[in-house]
Order: structure tokens, then sequence, then C-alpha cells
């Protein structure tokens, strides 16, 4: 009897130990937090992943296909694993081994990933920060590798659409028409990629917001400037330019990209070269809304005759969609009703502020209908093939009549303005220009 008291008693401490050690194994883990199971990651390029660990483990050793590839001493229950793939491989085992501080093996984790080529995955004509304006119907463009099943455009989220690519060895290039129907910040515009298997193998996104016009027209309400904020006095004469607006025609020429593929509207001769001169258009197709296209250069092939209308030769221009709801300017700079002119960079340089003493006091209507009194202050943000020497040419958004008297398009009537050195006027008409 005593004898079986200690068998039991022995059995009961040893199943207590058990316990113990698998509730200890248990509570003992090694994981990544930055891939999962059939994740795929992008060879020749280095990986800095990233996992977490139970606070017993010492070591974590990685091993793809059975071969020790990288070591990491884990603080505070976190390790870190650089790494870069070579080699494009499929469904490679990838083992988390961890250690304790004796040297043995208390916890593992296996994951299964593709390492492949980065495929060609690339938004056109979108940027960081970039503003669309509430109810404008955009048309979103991109390029993807032939390689890839599909492209996504999500928006915080929300799938907005999904094209399916086409069999082919050359890059695909994309489209999206939306309506952004509501306002927002920092929205998430996405673009992912599908391979054959409905995985998504690569995304690009940017945060982008959605506006009001009226929040794109600046306030007007700048004070005169003080001797202090001037650094130049410049004689200058004025043309001005606009936003023509169409919708575009059944039977017409159509505006093409620089590589000569038609971007879709079509426009009657005389539109289409008041687009070219103007050096942006504003077309409707059918009962969508209407979509900004800008200059982008020029190039040969269906060139177009605008004799008839300018002794200025305008017949090789190409065009894409433009950034900012009213077009674009010089580099990165949107165009601003009102705000922007156009200069010749070697007599003010791009991105000055000039303000012009006539202009302060003229009533203008903003593209919003709204009334406001101008405060004479400029951004050099665009430049023109004919805009030469004290020439400046003003834009005026989507009017086509010009409110101020000094604007003449005539070289013999010259104005006075002043180059503005005060940063804080130049940071807020910048930013207009910039952040459209």
């Amino acid at each position: 009897m005593y004898l079986l008291k200690k068998i039991n008693t022995a059995l009961f401490v040893f199943t207590i130990f058990v316990i113990f050690s698998c509730v200890s194994e248990e509570q003992s883990f090694v994981q990544f937090d930055t891939i999962k199971n059939g994740s795929f990651v992008f060879v020749n390029q280095p990986l800095v992943l990233t996992g977490v660990v139970s606070l017993d483990i010492k070591e974590v050793q990685l091993w793809i296909d059975g071969k020790q590839m990288a070591q990491s001493i884990p603080k505070s229950g976190d390790f870190v694993i650089n790494i870069e793939f070579i080699e494009v491989g499929y469904m490679l085992n990838l083992e988390l081994i961890a250690y304790n501080d004796e040297g043995r093996v208390i916890a593992a984790k296996n994951y299964l990933i593709n390492a492949i080529l980065e495929p060609l995955l690339s938004l056109t004509n979108v940027e960081a920060n970039q503003k669309f304006s509430i109810n404008e119907s955009v048309v979103i463009t991109g390029t993807a590798d032939p390689t890839l099943a599909s492209v996504e455009l999500v928006l915080s989220g929300a799938s907005i659409g999904e094209i399916e690519i086409p069999r082919s060895t050359d890059a695909y290039n994309f489209s999206f028409n939306h309506t952004f129907d509501s306002l927002g910040d920092n929205l998430s515009l996405a673009v992912r990629a599908y391979n054959n298997y409905g995985h998504i193998v690569k995304k690009v996104s940017y945060n982008i917001s959605v506006v009001d016009l009226q929040d794109i027209t600046d306030e007007f309400d700048i004070a005169a400037p003080t001797s202090d904020q001037i650094s130049r006095n410049l004689s200058l004469w004025a043309t001005y330019y606009y936003l023509p607006r169409y919708e575009s025609r059944d039977f017409g020429i159509p505006l093409r990209d620089l590589q000569g593929d038609s971007l879709g509207p079509m426009l009657t001769n005389r539109e289409w070269c008041m687009a070219a001169m103007e050096g942006s258009v504003n077309i409707t197709m059918g009962d969508n809304e209407p979509v900004t296209y800008n200059y982008a250069g020029t190039s040969s092939g269906y060139e177009v005759n605008c004799s008839a209308y300018f002794s200025h030769n305008v017949s090789r221009t190409k065009f894409r969609h433009a950034l900012g709801p009213y077009g674009d300017g010089i580099g990165q700079y949107k165009l601003v009703p009102y705000r922007t002119i156009a200069v010749d960079k070697n007599n003010i340089a791009y991105g000055s502020v000039v303000y012009i003493p006539a202009a302060r006091g003229t009533v203008i209507t903003l593209p919003n209908g709204s009334n406001v009194t101008h405060d004479g202050y400029f951004f050099a943000g665009d430049t023109g093939g004919v805009i030469k020497n004290s020439h400046i040419d003003v834009f005026i958004g989507i009017s086509t009549q010009n409110p101020f008297s000094w604007v003449t398009s005539s070289s013999s009537n010259k104005f006075d303005a002043k180059i503005i050195n005060d940063s804080e006027i130049i940071d807020r008409l910048m930013s207009k220009h910039n952040d459209l």
C-alpha cells in the first residue's frame, strides 16, 4: 500500500511537471509581423523582416528550404532579420527557429512564400498629396507589367474598379474613370496588382484630398507690400490666357499623347487649335463630368494645321491628363485662376511673387461665381513659347473676359511691377500652386 502511494505520488508529480512544461512550451512563440503565408517578395531588393517573440527566446534563426540564412538576437520581444533574395523561387519554405538561453529549441514557425521579379506598376497622372475637385470626372491612368493578371483601383479601402490585363509582351496602359463625390483629406488612392492566383503581388498608393473648387481659389486678402518687402522693380507688358471648355465631338480631331495615342476626346479644328495655344483644355464627354487636359510637349505625327488662327506654330502639340483642375504650369506647379502668370525665366525666376499695383482693387469673378477684390499679387508658375523678356501672360481661369485694364496685349503699354521677397507671402502663393 505504501509503495502504491509512492508510485501514485510520483505519477502526480510527473504529470504536474509535464503539464507545466507544456504550458511553458505553449507560451513560447516566434512569428513574423511583416510577411505571412503566401506572401510575395521581390528578388535583388534588400528586405528588412521584423517579428515578435516571447521573452524567454534569446536567439532566432531563419532557415530557407533547409539552409540557415540569418539569425537575430531579440530585444524586448522584437527581432529584425535583414535578407536579400537573389533568385526567383515559388513556395519557398521559411522556417523561424527560436532558442532559449540554454540553446534549446522552444518554438518554431513556418511560412511558404514566393520570391519574384518586381512587376512594373505605376499611376502615371497621380502624385502624392494631389487634390481632386469634388464632382469632377477624372481619368486615372497607369502602366502595368504584362505578366500581371489584373489591376484594381481602390479609394480608402473601397474598390473603384478592376481591369484584366491581356496577354502581351509589352507593358499595358490602363485607365479608370471616376468621379469623386464626397470631400475628404488624406484619402488613400491605391492600385493593386494581382497574379493569376488572385494574390496581391504589388501595391502603389498615394494620399490625396477631394476639395471644393472654392477651396482651390485664393482669398486675395494680402496687404500691399512695404518697401522692405520689395527686392526689384520691373516694367512689364501683359497678355492673358484661360482654360477653354468644350463638348467632345462625335467626329473631329482627337487629343493625342506624346506616343500618338488618342486620349478620347475629339474637337473641331478651331477648338483643337485653341486648346493647343492656351496650353490646357476642359472637355466634357457625354454625360460624364468634364476632364482637364494639358500640354505635354511636341512630337511628330498627327500634326494639325492651325495657321488660319495663329502665326505661332502649335501643329505638333500633344496632350496629357492634367494634375490640376485648371491645368498645369511649369514643373510641379498647377494653374490658379488670377494668381498664375507665365514668365520668361531669364527676367523673372519661376516661383517668384510679382506685385502689380495696377491690379490691386480690381473686382474679379472666381470660378465658383463669387466676386472678390484682387490684392495685386501674382505667382510666376508657368511659361510659354512666345513669353519673352518683359512679356508676361496672366491666367484668368475659365473666364474669357479679361478684367484687368493693364492687360492690353500690346508691348507698348507697359506697367510697373515689383518682385516680392517676403517669405510668408511667397510660401502662401507657392502652396496654392503646389498643393492642388
